[in-house]
């Protein structure tokens, strides 16, 4: 007959074996893809400042995902004295006149830092696309923000309304569900806006980065650094296309599409994804550090949804099982007991 210690030693095995044999929880990452360009039939423009775009879709049977599109601009801010507009000023509790009224004597805050303003977000042809007050939105086509006879700088670009300024269009994505990027399909689009540049616009490299809808607000002051601490990320192939290749804004470049992949689908889970995405133009310097400045517009992405783990079957604890083997085992010591006391009577 087995011991009481034997029964329980007996227990905690056949329980850690049922636990060694239970099933782990599956992780499914599902590939959703979203067509941001006219060939959705839905082609939806606005040049409302602060405007958003929404689109859907399905992956088979599995839940639908929204994806809510939003534009920024972010420019560095290179007025370093503001206009004092202050007629008058307190002098030993006097008023008198302001000597330096109308004079830019005012130390600048946000001088050489990065000013966020909101902007349009739009179908393009070619794909999803910016245009800020840095652009041309606003003013006729001789004069345009951007100081020249024709600016159509509608793409995600990082040059501003004068040469060598630092400007960079960027494009919020908000998923109704944490997602991880995957593939981004480029559309490049060359501007006229090139003429304020030095160099030939020839390339569509870019920065992205994932965070909250509060990150960025209209007006917002943030230093190159923090500013990079959002945009984390970046990625680009220098110099994809030839200047020859390059056409006038409208037309996407033949041969110059570029599909950017951020992330695969086995790199997908908790930690990498997020329900806000920023997609921006290089924000490194120099144009993404090759010299070529970028324009492109988003074709279509593709971003992947951890579905919930399937629940398995339950599995007892350890001390359950261990429990009903003992009362297993009691009850059956009863029975014999009872049995050798039954033949030791009729014996008798």
């Amino acid at each position: 007959m087995r011991t009481v210690r034997q029964l329980v030693s007996l227990g905690l095995g056949v329980a850690a074996g049922l636990m060694a044999v239970a099933p782990a929880a599956a992780v499914t990452n599902v590939a959703y893809s979203f067509d941001t360009s006219n060939s959705n039939l839905t082609l939806q423009t606005s040049t409302s400042l602060g405007n958003s775009l929404s689109f859907t879709s399905q992956a088979g049977a599995n839940p639908s995902l929204t994806m809510t599109a939003k534009a920024w601009n972010a420019t560095i801010d290179t007025t370093q004295y503001l206009v004092d507009n202050n007629r008058y000023i307190t002098v030993n509790g006097r008023q008198v006149s302001n000597p330096n009224y109308g004079r830019a004597t005012i130390p600048n805050p946000t001088y050489g830092q990065y000013v966020i303003t909101k902007a349009s977000v739009a179908e393009y042809a070619g794909g999803l696309a910016v245009t800020s007050k840095y652009d041309d939105l606003g003013g006729t086509t001789a004069t345009r923000n951007c100081g020249v006879a024709q600016c159509d700088t509608h793409q995600i670009d990082n040059f501003g309304n004068s040469a060598g300024s630092s400007s960079i269009d960027f494009i919020e994505l908000d998923f109704s569900q944490a997602v991880t990027l995957g593939q981004v399909q480029q559309s490049a689009f060359e501007s006229f806006n090139k003429t304020l540049t030095s160099q030939n616009i020839n390339d569509d490299d870019m920065s992205y980065g994932k965070g909250t809808k509060t990150t960025f607000s209209d007006g917002l002051a943030m230093t190159t650094s923090a500013f990079g601490g959002v945009l984390t990320s970046n990625i680009g192939n220098n110099g994809e296309c030839s200047t020859s290749t390059w056409k006038n804004d409208g037309v996407t470049l033949t041969g110059c599409n570029d599909t950017k992949t951020l992330n695969t689908s086995s790199a997908s889970n908790s930690t990498t994804a997020s329900t806000t995405w920023f997609i921006a133009a290089s924000i490194l310097s120099n144009y993404g550090g090759d010299g070529n400045p970028d324009s492109f517009k988003i074709a279509s992405l593709t971003a992947y949804y951890t579905l919930p783990p399937v629940k398995q079957a339950a599995v007892p604890e350890p001390s359950t099982w261990m429990t009903m083997i003992l009362g297993f085992g009691v009850a059956g010591t009863a029975l014999r007991r009872a049995r050798r006391q039954k033949a030791a009577a009729l014996a008798a």
